[in-house]
């Protein structure tokens, strides 16, 4: 079945790109009929960008934002204006059968090339990867640097890591959505996940200090937006604990689960050894540990050496008895 998934995959992105490249080709030669004149489109208005390398589709004028994969044109986001009256003043949508997991789009150029066709280097100006266009077009415009477009925070690991691959030795920044309106604010915490991997730094608009109302960093500089409303974060190197399942690692917090798409969940208070302890007899040796319950009080329980022999549920359930809060995943 994994095979046949494989084949038929292929077969529906190959069915995708052909469309993809047939549209862009001619509304390519429907601009150079125009004399090649800077594209016009309400969306570009509204978002007050530039039209950075799109196109409009013959026939009915509608922005074209191609998205790439390996280099390859694999598909095309779609970008359309609604009636008056509308829920939303645009429609975007991305051609059918077109691949979107992995596929990006460049905005600006390292060394003067788009970056899916340049060798890796160690320039100064570091590369930002973002969700959207506007977004990335914004922050082009600002800083002067390259953006890698993701086109949502769901493909952010896998364009982020093309990227990190193609270019070891670049400084990469993720400029994350940061919509306070929403509360589990998808994008800030799939940002931090993936700059997590890079181990590289991430932003995002403070809209709360700035006073402003938004999600992205084009509603932030459209709306004036400062710079010193920008919050960075930079990656903090975690210590390794061995033998912890992937997903895991401690802090002063305690035992902390980042598996998954689920934000920072404290499995464990931090749980203290204190010292060994054994009987008058030098016999029945055991560990004293020491941790606070959820409500703040302070425990200390001996757990038998034993114990770290047998089943694995022994120890969590005698430190849950005990009042250490635990939440098994």
């Amino acid at each position: 079945f994994a095979v046949k998934r494989q084949a038929d995959d292929a077969a529906k992105y190959k069915a995708g790109a052909d469309n993809a490249q047939g549209i862009w080709a001619w509304s390519s030669a429907f601009d150079a009929g125009r004399g090649n004149k800077p594209i016009s489109h309400p969306y570009l208005d509204a978002k007050q960008i530039g039209s950075h390398g799109t196109a409009l589709r013959h026939g009915d004028e509608a922005l074209l934002i191609p998205r790439y994969y390996q280099g390859d044109l694999v598909s095309i986001q779609i970008i359309t204006e609604n009636p008056p009256g509308a829920a939303k003043p645009f429609e975007k949508k991305n051609l059918k059968d077109g691949r979107a997991k992995g596929s990006y789009f460049v905005i600006g150029s390292v060394d003067g090339h788009s970056v899916p066709d340049t060798p890796a280097d160690t320039a100064a100006s570091p590369i930002f990867i973002c969700e959207g266009f506007a977004t990335g077009c914004s922050i082009n415009e600002k800083s002067g640097s390259p953006v890698v477009v993701a086109f949502s925070c769901n493909n952010y690991e896998s364009v982020a890591l093309q990227i990190r691959e193609q270019y070891p030795d670049r400084k990469i920044l993720i400029a994350a959505d940061n919509d306070i309106t929403k509360e589990d604010n998808k994008g800030l915490l799939k940002a931090e996940k993936v700059a997590g991997l890079l181990k590289c730094d991430y932003f995002y608009p403070d809209f709360v200090a700035a006073g402003l109302t938004g999600s992205d960093f084009n509603d932030f500089f459209t709306a004036g937006g400062s710079v010193e409303h920008i919050v960075e974060v930079k990656f903090v190197e975690k210590p390794q604990y061995y033998g912890l399942p992937d997903g895991y690692y401690c802090d002063d917090e305690g035992l902390v689960n980042t598996g998954g798409d689920t934000d920072k969940k404290i499995t464990s208070k931090p749980v203290i050894v204190k010292a060994d302890t054994r009987d008058i007899n030098k016999d029945n040796w055991a560990l004293l540990v020491w941790f606070k319950d959820k409500n703040n009080h302070e425990h200390t329980v001996t757990i038998p050496k034993g114990k770290f022999h047998s089943s694995i549920k022994d120890i969590p359930q005698t430190l849950a008895n005990a009042g250490l809060p635990i939440e098994m995943g």
